[in-house]
């Protein structure tokens, strides 16, 4: 029995995709790569392109979090240490169960 990277080596692809849509991420991939590959991501683009922030901010909005204003806010740095961009990090609000949070996520 053959195996398909003994012909194609296979790609892994792990992050967004600086394109537009899931449509445009699609095409250019699957011409490209689509046979070196299993799966094709999505490209993560539109409001998730920033993914860290993308879940900040849906986690920023649940009633039991809040921006914990003990903790400085955390810096995302680059290879050459210049700061991309910033984040306030989040606590559980004082007497909100943890049961409660989790019931939301699954």
């Amino acid at each position: 029995m053959n195996n398909p990277s003994d012909n194609h080596p296979m790609v892994h692809l792990v992050g967004n995709v600086p394109l537009d849509n899931a449509e445009a991420v699609f095409r250019t991939l699957g011409d490209s790569l689509g046979k070196h590959m299993k799966r094709l991501p999505d490209g993560e683009t539109g409001r998730r392109k920033r993914w860290v922030r993308f879940i900040h901010d849906q986690l920023k909005t649940h009633p039991s979090l809040e921006v914990d204003p003990d903790i400085p806010v955390f810096q995302f740095k680059q290879w050459d240490g210049k700061v991309v961009f910033e984040i306030e990090l989040l606590r559980i609000k004082e007497g909100m169960a943890i049961a409660r949070l989790l019931s939301c996520f699954g």
